[in-house]
């Protein structure tokens, strides 16, 4: 024990156990839920109870099983099988996924297709679930920016003019950002300022996708190796390293020999946050990217001497992949910041200290795992010329809105 502990001087032990013991915990409860179908609560654990935690396997989560679900009916068409990664992944969505994946196909591809598929993924999920999105809220979907964002407005009325019966909804901020590039293409196109569901980032990805196609499919499917890829990715306007590294990593859940999951792990703000809670030098959200791969590596490598030392039997799972140590570390971050703030709540109430005159102090809370208890999943189905699909799983699902 000793022994081990010298080999872990390198860690806040108190922050590593909480760590693997909610990667031990999150697991027994995607096991319970998923695999046994066994009702709630699939934990004693309240904080699990009672917040929204990703699975500790990014692949068991449900985008994540829809895109990998997709993506395997492409493994023998490279580019198709990228195109389509790039896009899914930038979405994050079940319904907006399902429908876009019907007109991805390179050969007869167009804007107008993605965005009016994408528009019909939105109506689907509010007629099934009250509320809707085009994105999912798991992370920011960075815009495009700069001279290439200018570009994209004044291509507008090639792809979605007057005739195209296509309306492209802008905030108000928005307009006025770019008022003169608008102010020159707005009778061109159906135009409206809007204060809610705006389109305009559907609009311009739709219009990247070309570029895409053109500029960048072949060099990522060229590509010698799992940083090859990563690099390639990361060469598309509006697709920063974090995103570059979660389309990469799908790429690799269909195809190995593109890019392997146990060589990079390309970490997000959260997973940086995790390694500081987790290591006694701190990690700045700045560390480079080689930094925050040694870190992460380290994990990876020490993991069964980790589990030892905290007295658990090696988990059913086995050994965790460098993802998911990644994904892990962001998970940890969340975890351990409620688990602080409950631990110092009642130190307070037990101390007797109210700063707040018996007043209960409202905080922002993590989101709630109440709402996504019935998210509804996706199944292959076919075609009427008999092709496999992916559809969402709707059929036992009444409709709110009609």
């Amino acid at each position: 024990m000793e022994n081990n502990k010298k080999k872990l001087k390198e860690f806040n032990l108190r922050n590593l156990k909480l760590s693997f013991y909610f990667a031990y915990e999150r697991y027994n409860i995607y096991v319970k839920k998923e695999i046994e179908k066994l009702k709630p609560p699939w934990t004693k654990d309240i904080i699990l109870q009672q917040l929204r935690f990703c699975n500790l396997h990014r692949e068991h989560d449900n985008v994540s099983r829809t895109i990998i679900s997709c993506l395997n009916l492409l493994k023998n068409n490279v580019k198709q099988l990228i195109f389509n990664a790039i896009n899914f992944r930038r979405l994050n969505n079940n319904y907006t996924i399902v429908k876009v994946s019907q007109v991805l196909n390179l050969s007869t591809y167009t804007p107008l297709k993605y965005v009016q598929s994408i528009e019909c993924g939105y109506e689907e999920q509010l007629q099934y679930e009250g509320a809707a999105t085009y994105f999912d809220s798991a992370y920011v979907i960075a815009p495009i920016g700069g001279e290439y964002y200018r570009q994209l407005i004044l291509r507008l009325p090639i792809y979605y003019g007057t005739n195209k019966n296509c309306c492209i909804r802008i905030s108000n901020a928005s307009y006025e950002k770019e008022k003169d590039l608008f102010d020159k293409i707005k009778e061109k196109i159906h135009l409206e300022i809007v204060k809610k569901r705006t389109n305009l980032k559907i609009c311009l990805f739709g219009i990247a996708n070309l570029d895409i196609i053109e500029h960048h499919l072949d060099d990522i499917r060229k590509s010698k190796d799992s940083m090859g890829l990563f690099k390639e990715i990361e060469k598309i306007s509006g697709i920063g390293e974090f995103i570059a590294g979660q389309i990469a990593v799908d790429i690799g859940y269909i195809r190995k020999d593109l890019f392997d999951e146990n060589e990079l792990a390309p970490a997000g703000p959260g997973c940086k946050k995790g390694l500081n809670l987790l290591y006694i030098e701190e990690v700045k959200q700045s560390a480079n990217m080689n930094y925050v791969q040694n870190l992460l590596k380290n994990i990876y490598a020490k993991q069964d001497i980790i589990w030892k030392y905290f007295n658990y039997e090696k988990p059913t799972f086995g050994t965790m992949s460098l993802m998911t140590i990644e994904n892990l570390m962001c998970e940890t971050s969340k975890y351990i910041g409620e688990y602080n703030k409950q631990q110092n709540n009642s130190s307070s109430s037990d101390d007797g200290n109210d700063n707040n005159n018996g007043k209960k102090k409202k905080r922002k809370r993590p989101i709630s795992r109440k709402k996504y208890h019935k998210r509804v999943g996706t199944r292959i189905s076919r075609d009427n010329n008999g092709n496999k699909i992916l559809v969402m799983a709707l059929d036992d699902k009444k409709k709110i809105r009609t």
